[in-house]
């Protein structure tokens, strides 16, 4: 049995390679694979198998026709092709990580501009050593609450526009010499609805939710918005953030009672009382806990928490 040469075997094994990626060039240029979800790469796929078994077959016709020196030549020519795609397809995966490395790395270097402005324009309430967060009762309350993923290895990016998905800003995040997460760089219009990172509390109003995005409120003064992809951090809908806070405060001005059932002509409980901590929510109604100083339980009542798409209430998220 006569062994093929060496080069011949090359060539063969060349022809496979060189045919698969022919096939998958086909397929991306006719768009065999558009619109057909998790198909599609198996139809690319498809496309490359295919090109290779006719390449394949074409490598045994050229090898018994032509002589070794052009057989050593179409060697040569498909290793160079080979590398230009491998190289190609190698550029072109590493080249957003490097970028967001450059980005990361110069926005290291950069002062928190916007941070600065959001701690010296944001209102503190100091209600029994607690923050208070103030509402805006004549503004939409939005959907609820969004909290970013705080590690120096995320970054918040904001995008344009849910179609084109093109990154118009972002947050970074680093650790400081006390060991705590602290903002690195931000826009300089950013103003949450609540900072106070040695406590990691990072919080924006969600006003719209999409299937992969959520559009956040990124000032709260200005009322300004932008778009984040909903998997960098966790949404909280009002009734679920709200059991999550610390305390609740009526706002005096909207004629709000806390009653013994949840309904608006129920009894008003009239209990001298310093905090209400959330203990459930049905509908427009919360129910809370009324205690003392000490957090002595008082008793329980129910509240209305919003009404018409306007919060009723003030949240405490810190003792």
């Amino acid at each position: 049995m006569k062994i093929p040469k060496l080069h011949i075997i090359l060539f063969h094994f060349l022809s496979i390679v060189f045919g698969f990626f022919v096939g998958i060039g086909i397929a991306l240029l006719v768009k065999a694979g558009e619109n057909q979800m998790l198909a599609a790469a198996a139809i690319v796929i498809g496309y490359g198998i295919i090109t290779a078994v006719i390449s394949f077959i074409v490598s045994f016709f050229l090898a018994s026709t032509q002589n070794q020196k052009v057989i050593v030549s179409l060697n040569i020519l498909w290793t160079l092709f080979i590398s230009i795609i491998i190289l190609t397809i190698f550029i072109r995966r590493e080249r957003p990580r490097i970028e967001n490395d450059q980005n990361k790395l110069q926005k290291k270097t950069q002062p928190a501009l916007g941070i600065s402005k959001a701690i010296s324009l944001f209102p503190t309430y100091c209600w029994l050593n607690t923050n208070l967060i103030p509402n805006n009762t004549d503004l939409p309350m939005g959907m609820g609450i969004f909290k970013p993923n705080l590690a120096p290895e995320y970054s918040l990016y904001f995008y344009g526009n849910v179609k084109e998905q093109t990154v118009t800003d972002s947050i970074s995040f680093t650790i400081n010499n006390n060991g705590h997460i602290e903002i690195s760089y931000a826009p300089p219009w950013l103003l949450p609805q609540n900072l106070k990172l040695d406590y990691g509390i990072l919080l924006f109003k969600i006003k719209t939710i999409y299937k992969r995005f959520l559009e956040i409120e990124v000032n709260s003064k200005t009322h300004q918005t932008a778009l984040i992809n909903s998997n960098a951090g966790k949404v909280l809908l009002w009734p679920s953030f709200l059991l999550e806070v610390h305390s609740i405060e009526l706002l005096p001005s909207k004629n709000n009672f806390i009653r013994s059932r949840p309904f608006e002509h129920s009894d008003k409980i009239n209990i001298q009382h310093t905090l209400l901590l959330p203990l459930a929510i049905r509908g427009n109604w919360m129910k809370v806990q009324l205690v003392d100083d000490n957090y002595t339980a008082l008793g329980e009542g129910w509240i209305k928490w919003n009404e018409k798409g306007q919060l009723l209430v003030k949240y405490s998220l810190l003792s």
